[in-house]
């Protein structure tokens, strides 16, 4: 499959169609996720190619040549305010806290979407991407070998089962 043929997969989905609804219907609820914007020519991607390109590894400044020429798929979004992620430190203080945060509104903001409701329908209650499975996602803990890990995913469960899920 071509990258051209690969791009129009993906920009005809009826996921991306119904992604891109809920993130517009909700911009006043979830105002951290960025929104696509149509270019010059009213198209949210575009294919762009470009020759000789130079890359330099980060930390050690050495430059890579990729290939005489790459294609990139460009698009647009808004911007967002906010610290630049690699100024950050490897994991803040309270990074789970507020990623559960986001989460929990985005969840919430979500209920609402008017989606393809037979196809809902069809996945049933038991839609593994789905928040209010986290009691049948628990079952698969046992597959996180580390322990400390293993009980950090728990503890994550639980406190999202405490303040989120509680509040239904």
């Amino acid at each position: 499959m071509q990258l051209n043929e690969c791009i129009e997969c993906y920009l005809d989905g009826l996921e991306r169609d119904n992604q891109r609804k809920a993130i517009s219907n909700e911009e006043s609820r979830v105002p951290f996720v960025r929104r696509p914007v149509p270019n010059k020519n009213g198209d949210l991607c575009q294919l762009l190619t470009f020759e000789n390109l130079s890359f330099k590894t980060p930390g050690s400044g050495t430059s890579l040549n990729k290939n005489k020429e790459d294609t990139f798929m460009i698009r647009l979004v808004t911007f967002l305010p906010g610290t630049v992620l690699n100024t950050l430190p490897l994991v803040p203080n309270n990074v789970f806290e507020e990623m559960g945060e986001m989460l929990a509104q985005m969840h919430l903001a979500l209920q609402e979407l008017d989606m393809d409701k037979i196809a809902l329908q069809e996945m049933g209650e038991n839609f593994s991407w789905s928040l209010d499975c986290l009691n049948k996602a628990r079952e698969y803990l046992y597959v996180v070998e580390d322990s400390e890990k293993r009980q950090l995913v728990g503890d994550v469960m639980n406190e999202f089962d405490r303040v989120v899920l509680s509040r239904k």
